[in-house]
C-alpha cells in the first residue's frame, strides 16, 4: 500500500511559492505562519479549499492573493511522479501483486489530478482511498479502515509506505508493516525483504 505525495508523487508548496516570493525567507515565514501544513490539513480532511481560504484571508488580508494561489495554482506544487518509485509499482503489477493507495489529498482537487496523464500509474491500484473524499485523514484509524474494507485485507497482510513519521507510527500501531519512505532504493529493499520482489 502506497502513500502518494512525497512517495510516488513529488509535491511541495515551495514549487509554487518560490515563483511568488522573491525572498526565500519571506516565503518560509508565509508557509510556516499563514498557509501552514496544519491549515492545509483542513483540505485533506474534506473542507473545500475556497472556504478554508476565506477564513485565512480574514486573518491575513495582506496575503489574500498568495492564499488564493494555493487553490488557483495548485498544480504548480507538483513536479510529476517519482519515476524510480513508480517503476516499483509497475514491477509489482507485472508480478501480479495487488496494490492500493491511501493518500491525504484535497477532495475538490482529486478528479483533475487523477485524470492527468502524468499520473497514469494510478490505474495500477485496485483501490485508492482519498482522505478529502471520505472526510477523514491519516493518521486516523478510520482512514486505514476504509482501505481495509476496499481491499478485503487485514493490516498484517499489508506493507505500507508513507513519508510522514506519525502516519508510519500509527500504521504500525494498527498492525501494518509500515516503512518510512526515504527513496525508491529503501522501498525496493523492503519489498524484497517482504518477498514481494
Amino acid at each position: 500500500m502506497w502513500d502518494l505525495g512525497g512517495v510516488l508523487v513529488r509535491w511541495n508548496p515551495r514549487n509554487l511559492y518560490s515563483k511568488i516570493f522573491e525572498n526565500r525567507s519571506e516565503m518560509e515565514r508565509f508557509l510556516s505562519s499563514v498557509c501552514t501544513m496544519e491549515w492545509h490539513g483542513r483540505h485533506d480532511g474534506g473542507e473545500p479549499m475556497e472556504s478554508a481560504a476565506a477564513d485565512l484571508k480574514d486573518q491575513f488580508p495582506q496575503y489574500s492573493a498568495e492564499i488564493d494561489a494555493w487553490r488557483l495554482r495548485w498544480p504548480e506544487m507538483f513536479k510529476g511522479p517519482d519515476e524510480d518509485a513508480v517503476a516499483l509499482v509497475e514491477t509489482l503489477t507485472a508480478r501480479g501483486v495487488p496494490q492500493y493507495a491511501l493518500t491525504n489529498f484535497p477532495g475538490d482537487k482529486w478528479r483533475a489530478f487523477a485524470a492527468d496523464p502524468d499520473y497514469g500509474f494510478l490505474t495500477h491500484f485496485k483501490a485508492i482511498t482519498v482522505s478529502g473524499l471520505i472526510g477523514t485523514k491519516k493518521p486516523a484509524r478510520e482512514a486505514f479502515a476504509h482501505i481495509e474494507a476496499a481491499s478485503g485485507l487485514t493490516p498484517p497482510e499489508m506493507l505500507f509506505f508513507d513519508d510522514t513519521g506519525p502516519n508510519v507510527a500509527a500504521a504500525r500501531d494498527y498492525g501494518y508493516h509500515a516503512r518510512l519512505f526515504d527513496g525508491a532504493g529503501g522501498a525496493e529493499a523492503a519489498l524484497k525483504e517482504a518477498g514481494f520482489l
